[in-house]
């Protein structure tokens, strides 16, 4: 959600800066969101069950969001054929250059906080340690960390 929030607020910002309309992007946003849900459960999918959908009860297994089980291959087509989907509906080649900065901008710049989030997820964590400076704790109660005291937060190793 964060790097949803990022994303929406660095090309807000960019569109005004470089004198876009905003809402063209935005009203293509449920395109890109409806594409990356369907052919990511599609994939993912076809890769647990070795076939297409038969059945309506199979289709209805496809869409529904129980378990939220994705594929990355699906996801990024998805956001490869939105993409293409909306650049080419601009016609003049400068405001499809400007668009494709735009959006790069904008994705880039929501990667860090996603890989933030990501790296301090359950299932990347370190040894665990008594040091209370280096160490961090879960900010829930239902994640895997709580099994230890404290742990070194190697993901913000890697990162830095």
């Amino acid at each position: 959600m964060v790097a949803f929030l990022t994303f929406l607020i660095v090309s807000i910002y960019l569109t005004r800066r470089y004198h876009q309309n905003f809402w063209k992007f935005f009203y293509w946003m449920p395109v890109l969101i409806i594409l990356c849900y369907f052919l990511g459960s599609y994939v993912q999918f076809f890769f647990d069950y070795g076939a297409l959908p038969a059945s309506w009860a199979e289709f209805l297994i496809l869409l529904s969001p129980y378990g939220y089980k994705f594929h990355f291959v699906g996801l990024l087509l998805g956001i490869v054929i939105a993409i293409i989907i909306f650049l080419k509906k601009i016609k003049r080649i400068e405001n499809k250059k400007i668009r494709i900065d735009i959006l790069f901008y904008s994705i880039t710049l929501s990667l860090v906080p996603l890989g933030l989030f990501l790296l301090m997820g359950d299932n990347f964590m370190g040894n665990s340690t008594s040091l209370p400076r280096l160490g961090i704790k879960s900010l829930h109660s239902e994640s895997q960390r709580n099994k230890f005291n404290l742990v070194y937060p190697i993901g913000v190793f890697l990162s830095v």
